[in-house]
């Protein structure tokens, strides 16, 4: 049910007149990762009976936001600085959700 609680930002963005499709597409994105975060937050609730960790957890997903991909494309005709070294950050990104993964109950074979 978290998801649900972030429904409301695509009726603000349809409220703006913005444009259907990439309102649907961001709306289903967060709703995707919001219901994830809210599951994995449930599960750490129910193993650690901390509502702090829970909060802080919260607090520091809000702040990061999801991870910025536009190195990996030129923004504006420019490259990032960081654009030759796209694919060592991309191999880090798929290794920290594996090792998240893997240290999350053994969700990944061990």
């Amino acid at each position: 049910f978290f998801g649900v609680a972030h429904m409301h930002h695509a009726y603000l963005k349809w409220k703006e007149r913005k444009a259907w499709k990439p309102v649907l597409f961001v709306t289903i994105l967060q709703f995707t990762y919001t219901t994830l975060f809210g599951a994995y937050v449930t599960h750490a609730f129910l193993r650690t009976n901390s509502l702090p960790a829970i909060i802080v957890s919260h607090q520091y997903c809000n702040y990061m936001g999801l991870p910025d991909l536009s190195f990996t494309t030129p923004q504006f005709g420019r490259l990032s600085l960081v654009y030759p070294y796209r694919y060592f950050i991309l191999a880090a990104y798929v290794m920290g959700v594996a090792g998240f993964l893997w240290g999350f109950n053994g969700v990944l074979p061990r």
